[in-house]
Parts: C-alpha cells; sequence; structure tokens
C-alpha cells in the first residue's frame, strides 16, 4: 500500500549537538518504503559563527521505521504536494505553527531569519509565511526587515526582540 496521510502532533523540542532546536511530527506513513514521512520545523544558529540569529527552517524529512535513519528534509513545492494535499494544508500549517511557538519558548532566540526556498513565489505561495510573520510578531519579534533578493529572487525576512 502507497503514502496515506496520517497527521499527528508535534513532539517536545529536540536539541541537537549542531545548535539546532527541532519540532517534528508524523504527515503520513508509506508501507511501500517502510518510512514514515514527517514535517520538521527548526531554529538552526548560524553555520559560521554558532551564534545568532537562528535561522528558521521548515522542510519534510521521510525516516526508516525499521533502521530510524532520516533523510535530508526537502524544502521545495513539488514535495509538499506530495505529502500534504491541499485539504489538509491549513491543518499542517497549524501545526507548523504549533512547532514554532514550542521552539520560541524553548529557545528564545532574539534574533531569526528566515529565507522562501524558492524563487519568485507568487503573491497566493506567500500566505504560510505571513502567517508565520504573524505568529513571530505575536511572540514579541519585530519584523525588521524583509525584501526579495535581486541576485536570487528568494525572500528574506528578519526579526529582533
Amino acid at each position: 500500500m502507497p503514502y496515506e496521510i496520517n497527521i499527528g502532533q508535534p513532539g517536545d523540542v529536540f536539541d541537537g549537538v549542531y545548535g539546532d532546536y527541532v519540532v517534528d511530527f508524523d504527515l503520513g506513513e508509506d508501507s511501500d518504503s517502510i518510512e514514515v514521512v514527517q514535517m520538521v520545523v527548526a531554529l538552526v544558529e548560524d553555520d559560521d559563527s554558532g551564534d545568532h540569529p537562528f535561522e528558521l527552517m521548515f522542510g519534510i524529512r521521510r525516516r526508516s521505521l525499521e533502521t530510524g535513519a532520516t533523510s535530508r528534509e526537502a524544502f521545495d513545492h513539488e514535495t509538499a504536494r506530495q505529502y500534504v494535499p491541499r485539504e489538509n494544508a491549513e491543518e499542517v500549517l497549524g501545526l507548523v505553527l504549533e512547532s514554532i511557538q514550542k521552539l520560541l519558548e524553548h529557545v528564545d532566540p532574539f534574533e531569526i531569519v528566515m529565507e522562501s526556498f524558492e524563487s519568485d513565489l507568487p503573491g497566493e505561495a506567500m500566505h504560510k509565511y505571513m502567517r508565520i510573520c504573524n505568529k513571530l510578531g505575536l511572540a514579541g519579534l519585530d519584523l525588521t526587515e524583509c525584501y526579495r533578493d535581486g541576485t536570487d529572487s528568494k525572500d528574506y525576512w528578519f526579526f529582533t526582540k
């Protein structure tokens, strides 16, 4: 039997060893490959300095039910649509926002950066980013800068306390 959606609840914050903080929740199961598909929401410290700003990231990964090994996260729209049907998109976004709240309470960052994975996103594709901006604003983080970069056409948001 192929992939079946079976949305779970966000877990506790996992403190990684590389300055990363992760909350994940199940999206569904793929019985053909014996894997669970998960949404991963993370705050990751700057790779160079190990300090602020944190980058807010969210993507989809697969975890083997046999070995526990996980794939790298996929951030593209095509993968999201493969595992999150349109009729479940608002529910999943709500769980992403809940995961962000857990991360904010656990880490208490004073600077966050967020970027779109894909370039030249149309207005309707910005809905989830605007909801995330609102969540961060309600948590006391001010949007200090946002722009679409002229070189890669990705969107960037910067928040500070």
